[in-house]
């Protein structure tokens, strides 16, 4: 993949935790797309956070 920025549109969806029935926001991202930026399975990424901001950052491999 180039370096140039690519956009992906998602819908925020409501999820249950536990027992509880209260509603939460729910993202999932899930993709060839993912391997793509190279996100393999069992990598840890770094989630930062802000008001109306969300970015995802893979850590390097211990």
């Amino acid at each position: 993949m180039n370096t140039e920025t690519k956009k992906r549109r998602l819908k925020v969806y409501y999820g249950h935790h536990g027992n509880s029935y209260r509603q939460h926001p729910v993202i999932r991202l899930a993709g060839k797309y993912l391997s793509k930026l190279d996100f393999k399975i069992g990598d840890t990424v770094e989630i930062t956070m802000e008001l109306g901001r969300i970015s995802i950052e893979k850590l390097p491999t211990e």
